[in-house]
């Protein structure tokens, strides 16, 4: 039956199927000189996985349908393997796969042929893996909408539901949904949708990245233009101490860092880009410890009676990762017990057969400093995660490469600092990307030292302008703002980026709490993982500001598979166009509430530049805004009068200057105050500071002010100033567009048509941060746009390892009472 625009449907039981005389091979790799204890704990029968799949039509001549069985320990989109399956009719195909009980399968269809096709989703992406988990001979029934080179055909549905913990009734957040290769993670009030599902009868899967609770595996009936609602109670597991004693063969540097990979997010895998190509992340991948010479060890704890592959390396899951003897790539399972469990692992080489390892040797420029991470980036399939170099003597870096050395033409290279990667020549300043080619002599390559492409600390003292003035009322926040642009590989560079932000007397961080819009038709707002952080990652940054001491806000703002303008153009700006995406903002901003609330910080900030014109009614003619509803000040008053219930602490709404001139509304009844985003057009071309300041205080006086003396709410003020010469038109004059500076934001490429200009930032801020400091009725002042992971003097608002960062010093400094002396 069909109840408010919800579709009830019964769920399906999983389908099993007898098993047919016959041999089966194991699925997992072996593992050499196990323990008994491991023996048995790796043992779990062998049983029959069934493919049968229906396309949408007959596949091209000269092609075939296969199987690509996705494992991320193996790079896969490097190292694809296919199955060709069988074909019933010219629609329908089948495979019999041999698995083991408590294996995740992960898989997806592929055209196979001269040109391999893919299958696709919905909105016609490739999809990136389908999931299955095996509790017993299984029938799998898939459906295929179409193939990278086709159109996707056929209808779809929704899925959408909350899970909670058997026993505890405890949300979860972070968990993985998955149906019919769509995937999505819930929210942290354990809220998930799911949308694109093709209609018919679908396999929904659900597990936890860390493996905190029992996969869930179900079949649900998929109706066309329905949502199935459901609710799931997960089992929660425990978890055992997994101690891993490793040999290593006699070749393994003294200096090298061993670390160990495997498919939970405890284990490296960030499950980035849902879960294609290289996912393992190198900064996210435990390090173990040395004992001796050749003898490592760690203790982990993981989940009970759970299938772990794993692998190690003295580099990633690609480069550098143990070898058997005859060379090829080395995998490892276990299947742990329910009792603490010690392993002994012997690994068998490092070594490409018939190569002989490359060592490499820098010495990082003299700007480098002691706490940044030296790197090497290698270019097989295009620039790849960097990888750690090992400290050597005399402040050289080194880094041995075993594997995989067998490439039939060079490989390119280069070397980060912080991830941030380029040297440049000293004389002529040409990029240095350096290539070799392996062979059958071992070869060690001493390279030339540049200079940072992006780092030259100035030997020339910054210009800052001053005067008397006396320190700030208590409360007055002195605020950095990190840049919402995120990876996986960043966190690990949290602890230094708030040294350097302790540095500059701020006494207040805002960490971006990012959802993105995934499908304007029907909306779609949904953490996507490796665009947005994870909430586990979100409480470890909050956890560490906290520890140095800063007040911490979070702002909620809202990220695009491409561009905003692409999404606003296909969102239908008519009544139920609208009841969607604020229903979408709605859940967004209640979780993030409650997730605030949960982890007790100090405020939240809601809102973003692509949302701001909503929110304010804004009639700028520049907007992306097509038409408003007719109740829009009741929509706003309604979301945030229900946000409030769930948050208790203070709360702004985030806004920019053009939004505030053209405003039809102002929804601050329920906020404590307005976050500035911008000052937006300083001038319309270059001209001195004390220009900027006059411009500056006709912006605070005639635009901002009124706003406080009407509502009496706290203002802060956000300063955006990106390091480009027009950095003062308030936005970024980008092919003939006025973007936002965002789209500068590392790791953006350097973009030609700019010209960088650290002095025209630096002027900004030298008139900006005077003209606030006079105005009492300015609670806080924001530097936006902070890079997480180093010093880095891009075209970017970030002010990190530019002079504009001297200059917050100085005022952050003079604002809070601090002596610059």
């Amino acid at each position: 039956m069909h109840v408010s625009g919800f579709h009830i449907q019964k769920w399906l039981p999983v389908t099993s199927i007898l098993i047919i005389a016959g041999f089966l091979f194991s699925a997992c790799s072996s593992i050499e000189e196990k323990t008994d204890q491991q023996s048995k704990a790796s043992y779990h029968p062998d049983v029959l996985a069934s493919f049968v799949v229906t396309i949408p039509e007959p596949i091209v001549q000269d092609s075939r349908l296969s199987i690509e069985f996705v494992n991320p320990i193996n790079a896969h989109e490097l190292n694809p393997i296919y199955i060709e399956m069988q074909m019933l009719d010219d629609r329908h195909y089948q495979l019999d796969y041999p698995a083991k009980k408590g294996m995740m399968l992960q898989y997806r269809y592929v055209m196979t042929g001269k040109n391999n096709n893919v299958e696709i989703n919905s909105d016609g992406k490739e999809l990136a893996s389908r999931f299955f988990f095996i509790t017993d001979h299984s029938r799998i029934e898939d459906t295929v909408l179409g193939f990278r080179s086709s159109v996707a055909i056929g209808e779809t549905g929704q899925i959408e539901g909350t899970l909670r913990l058997k026993g505890s009734g405890q949300s979860v957040s972070d968990a993985i949904i998955t149906s019919d290769g769509i995937s999505t993670t819930s929210s942290f009030d354990g809220r998930f949708r799911l949308q694109g599902i093709p209609a018919g009868i679908q396999n929904v899967t659900i597990f936890s990245p860390d493996g905190k609770f029992e996969p869930f595996q179900q079949q649900a009936v998929i109706d066309p233009n329905f949502v199935t609602p459901i609710e799931i109670e997960l089992i929660p597991k425990k978890f055992i101490n997994v101690t891993f004693i490793v040999k290593c063969p006699e070749n393994t540097p003294a200096s090298a860092k061993l670390r160990l990979f495997g498919n939970l997010n405890l284990l490296g895998d960030s499950f980035a880009g849902l879960f294609g190509g290289t996912s393992l992340s190198q900064n996210r991948a435990p390090e173990l410890s040395r004992q001796s010479t050749t003898e490592f060890l760690i203790i982990k704890q993981l989940p009970v009676e759970t299938e772990i592959h794993y692998l190690y390396s003295l580099g990633d899951s690609f480069w550098n990762r143990e070898t058997s003897r005859n060379g090829t790539m080395k995998n490892r399972t276990i299947f742990t017990g329910t009792e603490d469990m010690v392993i002994e692992d012997t690994i068998e080489s490092w070594n490409t057969l018939n190569y002989q390892p490359i060592t490499f040797m820098f010495t990082p420029p003299a700007s480098t400093s002691q706490d940044e991470r030296i790197q090497i980036q290698l270019n097989a399939f295009g620039w790849m995660d960097p990888l750690e170099m090992w400290p050597s003597d005399n402040g050289v870096f080194k880094f041995v490469l075993f594997s995989p050395l067998n490439f039939s033409a060079p490989i390119s290279y280069r070397f980060c600092r912080n991830e941030i990667c380029g040297t440049k020549e000293i004389g002529s300043q040409s990029d240095q990307v350096f290539s070799f080619q392996a062979g059958s002599s071992s070869q060690t390559i001493d390279v030339p030292v540049g200079v940072w492409a992006t780092w030259m600390p100035s030997t020339e003292p910054t210009i800052v302008s001053t005067e008397e003035t006396s320190k700030r009322e208590i409360g007055f926040n002195t605020i950095v703002e990190y840049s919402d642009a995120y990876r996986p590989s960043y966190l690990i560079y949290m602890e230094n980026s708030l040294n350097a932000i302790s540095g500059l007397n701020a006494n207040t961080v805002i960490l971006p709490m990012s959802f993105t819009f995934r499908s304007a038709q029907p909306v779609w707002l949904d953490i996507v993982p490796g665009q947005n952080p994870t909430l586990n990652d979100l409480e470890l940054m909050i956890a560490k500001a906290k520890e140095k001491g800063f007040h911490v806000y979070l702002r909620a703002c809202t990220h695009y598979p491409t561009n905003p303008d692409d999404f606003w153009s296909m969102l239908t700006q008519n009544p139920n166009g609208w009841d969607q995406w604020f229903s979408s903002i709605f859940e967004f901003y209640r979780s993030a509430a409650e997730f605030a609330e949960s982890n007790q910080v100090d405020g939240i900030i809601f809102g973003d530049e692509d949302v701001s014109p909503v929110f304010f009614g804004s009639t700028d003619s520049s907007s992306h805004i097509g038409k408003l509803p007719v109740d829009i000040q009741q929509k706003c008053n309604d979301l945030f009068s229900n946000i409030r219930l769930s948050f208790s602490r203070e709360m702004l709404l985030a806004v920019n200057l053009k939004d505030i001139k053209t405003a039809q509304i102002f929804p601050l009844e329920k906020s404590d105050g307005l976050y500035i985003l911008n000052l937006g057009q300083i001038s319309s071309d270059s001209r001195d500071t004390n220009t900027y300041s006059a411009n500056i205080s006709n912006i605070l006086e005639n635009s901002i002010k009124p706003i406080f003396d009407e509502y009496g709410k706290k203002i802060w003020i956000g300063l955006d100033f990106p390091s480009i010469d027009t950095g003062y038109l308030g936005c970024v004059n980008f092919f003939n567009d006025c973007m936002v500076p965002s789209v500068l934001d590392f790791p953006a490429l350097l973009q030609p048509e700019l010209t960088i200009s650290l002095k025209e930032q630096s002027d900004l801020y030298n008139a900006a941060l005077p003209e606030i400091n006079r105005r009492e009725w300015i609670s806080g002042v924001s530097t936006r746009r902070y890079i997480l992971v180093g010093n880095n003097q891009d075209q970017s608002s970030s002010i990190r390892g530019k002079p504009a960062a001297d200059v917050i010093w100085y005022w952050y400094s003079t604002m809070l009472g601090i002596p610059t002396q």
